[in-house]
């Protein structure tokens, strides 16, 4: 239950809540061997999840789902048909609870108690009972900020021990809801009732329109001749898209929370938050959103250690205050300019000034105060330095100048500088502190930033030795300035930076995001081969069957899953295909698309419903070509390609050249405003920790991608549906084949370039 906790201070976690929705009808089970006659399957696209029994006597569909359209409730359908005309004898099936009362080895309760209930309310209806109770969690995260306990509300119908199709009875459905809410929501009892009340087919209808809706109008990926992968990215989408709420105003939002304790990290920020720009920016503002509310209780933490703005914690739940009690990821400071990060894409797709004006000038402007604090000159050196902080990497805690963490400062840095221009133009009487902007803009363009001359590569931090070192790295922190800071470098650093971290990175701990770093800046390097090895591995071990569920550890190396549903993977995989091999990289000032590359082992593949600050577009990529073609853009977007400038068209087909192509707003409202110089390390004469205006330089390119091998034209994708069995297959589980290129007029625009 998303931002329902119990637990004080670093003990506290998502609660456990009784599950009265986790039920299954035990019957394909016997001796530990599982009968043929049983198959289960998990409809990616309409969100299913179904158990299939055939036996001579009857079938069996037992349909499982978070329904779409009503948050916060869970249904069961379970429809019952007899097969073999014998209506005389009744057929009876076991049905299970699971979990609510499972106990371990040594007979304690699995479950925690994080919540005490109040007494039933019982209320009879036509076909069920429907019991409905309130709660309270056991524990507050902190009285200084949670005066009273979370109330919580759980409802659901009647769940009898047996299924019974009675004699001279041919068919029966039955249908088990369980309802949660908690007291910054509305109650759930009301949806609860209607959809109780609501005919099977309409039930199930409402949900499956839903996800038809989310999958036809944001973003989808077709990949042809190759299901493994098609698969993989379905269910990346699905998974990161499941675990946002469909309204921007339906209810207060935590974050898509960890599977285990729910806490909220800056992986939100860097691997979730620029996938979900493309999925839907609405669902991006929700994850910002938890940042904004918790901002004064950040700011106060602070204040008690005698720092100035905004120290985001490194695990946070309810009311924001860190939950981390490792003093050495405690020092991970890194995790505001992680989120600055995060804040900086999700407005260079969107320039989302509703948001910018709201929340963003805020918050930016007092991450760059608390790292303002934080930096301290060095006269020696002519540098600032950010001492004893432990970087992405925590096998190497508690050292000075860490390379990501400098890099990732310097940009925080820049961006409030360059927001804080943003925000005097978009905000009447909004004031700008000159000498404090131009402090942020110093220490991020002089901060320490080492390179060693000997390797012909950076430092991972101060006192870094290649030769004594006796630990590997977890995390490839260095590569990271490539992908995903894109930190501007010529191409010997690139090489040499690649060449000598990867091979460091310590592979039982590797993970789909590592995979992924690896891979973006092997495309950049132009090594395709590497990079189409490293795809491979981003996602297969990663991704588990039969259900293609996410898992922080591969099954390569480890049968433990890890972390299931982990959704930074599951992220940072879709920013492989997307930035990586269809070429899509955001700026604050246009957006740059370099020539699409062929995903590895697929033939064709098209990717529809992206956007660019309101635009929509797609791309087809075939074996000649890779055509782009825009909607609703209303003319107000140009694009450069092939050296010229022209008003982009409603779906008109433009081919990307090998240089690429850039898309770029023509309303100029924000022109005044110099982009961030995003250049760190520069040397401070001892004498002065004052630094001269900065010059920008708004016209920077990422170098042309060289044109790939291409691929033919995209054909349909395997169906995401189970096959229908018979009449009453079709009728009760609606299977839709999925859209495919051929049946979209959009598409097929862009498919045959040669029609009128």
């Amino acid at each position: 239950m998303n931002g329902f906790y119990s637990g004080t201070g670093d003990d506290s976690h998502r609660a456990w809540i009784p599950n009265f929705s986790a039920l299954r009808v035990y019957h394909c089970e016997y001796n530990h061997i599982f009968r043929d006659s049983c198959e289960w399957r998990f409809n990616i696209r309409q969100g299913i999840f179904m158990q299939h029994i055939t036996e001579k006597q009857f079938e069996l569909y037992h349909l499982t789902y978070a329904h779409r359209a009503y948050k916060n409730i869970v249904v069961n359908q379970i429809f019952i048909k007899r097969r073999d005309g014998n209506d005389v004898e009744k057929i009876s099936l076991n049905l299970q609870q699971l979990y609510l009362n499972e106990k371990d080895d040594e007979g304690n309760k699995v479950m925690r108690d994080d919540v005490t209930f109040g007494p039933e309310l019982i209320r009879d209806m036509v076909e069920y009972k429907v019991i409905s109770k309130n709660g309270y969690q056991n524990e507050v995260e902190d009285y200084r900020f949670q005066v009273d306990e979370t109330r919580i509300n759980i409802i659901y119908n009647s769940i009898p021990q047996d299924l019974i199709l009675g004699s001279n009875e041919s068919f029966k459905s039955f249908r088990f809801l369980f309802g949660v809410s908690y007291e910054a929501e509305t109650s759930v009892d009301e949806d609860f009732m209607n959809l109780l009340l609501t005919p099977d087919e309409q039930l199930l209808k409402l949900h499956t329109d839903a996800w038809d809706r989310f999958w036809d109008n944001n973003l989808n990926i077709v990949v042809k001749d190759n299901n493994d992968l098609a698969s993989a990215i379905h269910s990346s989408i699905f998974s990161l898209a499941s675990s946002i709420p469909t309204s921007l105003t339906a209810q207060t939002f935590y974050g898509p929370m960890a599977p285990d304790l729910g806490h909220t990290t800056a992986n939100n920020e860097l691997w979730i938050l620029p996938a979900l720009n493309f999925i839907d920016p609405n669902f991006s503002r929700k994850l910002l959103n938890y940042r904004f509310r918790t901002l004064p209780i950040v700011m106060n933490d602070v204040d008690a250690e005698d720092l100035i703005g905004a120290r985001f914690p490194v695990k946070s739940g309810y009311t924001g205050i860190e939950l981390e009690s490792n003093l050495n990821l405690m020092k991970a400071i890194h995790v505001s300019a992680d989120i600055a990060f995060g804040m900086r894409q999700y407005y260079a797709l969107t320039q989302d000034e509703n948001w910018m004006m709201q929340e963003g000038c805020m918050i930016l402007k007092e991450i760059a105060k608390f790292y303002s604090s934080v930096a301290t000159f060095n006269e020696s050196s002519g540098h600032f330095d950010i001492k004893d902080v432990t970087g992405l990497d925590e096998n190497y805690p508690g050292v000075d100048n860490d390379l990501f963490t400098n890099a990732v400062v310097g940009y925080a840095l820049f961006f409030a500088a360059c927001s804080e221009c943003v925000c005097s133009q978009l905000i009447p009487g909004y004031k700008i502190n000159l000498e404090e902007v131009e402090n942020f803009e110093n220490i991020a363009k002089h901060l320490a930033f080492n390179f060693d001359s000997e390797l012909g590569a950076h430092s991972k931090f101060n006192g870094f030795n290649l030769q004594k070192m006796n630990r590997l790295f977890k995390q490839p922190d260095v590569i990271m300035l490539q992908f995903p800071l894109e930190y501007k470098m010529n191409r010997d650093q690139l090489m040499s930076d690649y060449k000598i971290y990867k091979r460091l990175i310590d592979m039982n701990s590797i993970s789909t995001i590592s995979h992924t770093v690896h891979a973006i800046a092997s495309l950049d390097l132009n090594n395709t081969q590497e990079a189409d090895e490293l795809f491979e591995s981003s996602y297969k071990g990663f991704v588990r069957e039969p259900f293609y569920v996410w898992c922080e550890k591969s099954s390569l190396l480890d049968t433990n899953c890890g972390q299931s549903h982990y959704l930074p993977g599951a992220g940072a995989f879709l920013q492989l295909v997307i930035n990586g091999y269809l070429g899509i990289r955001p700026r604050l000032d246009h957006l740059l698309i370099l020539k699409p590359r062929m995903l590895p082992k697929s033939s064709a593949f098209s990717v529809s419903g992206l956007n660019y600050m309101g635009m929509k577009f797609g791309i087809v990529v075939d074996r000649e070509k890779a055509v782009i073609v825009f909607k609703e853009t209303s003319d107000e977007f140009s694009m450069e390609i092939n050296g010229a400038v022209e008003i982009i068209k409603d779906y008109k087909k433009y081919e990307i050249p090998e240089s690429g192509l850039i898309v770029r707003s023509n309303d100029e409202k924000l022109e005044a405003c110099p982009l961030p110089l995003d250049i760190i390390g520069e040397k401070l004469p001892s004498n002065t920790q004052k630094a001269e205006p900065i010059e920008i330089n708004s016209n920077h390119l990422s170098e042309p991608v060289p044109e790939m091998k291409s691929i033919p034209k995209p054909l349909p994708i395997p169906e995401l549906e189970p096959k229908s069995r018979d009449k009453y297959s079709d009728e009760d589980y609606s299977e839709k084949k999925e859209k495919t290129p051929e049946d979209d007029d959009w598409a097929k625009e862009v498919e045959d370039p040669e029609k009128d």
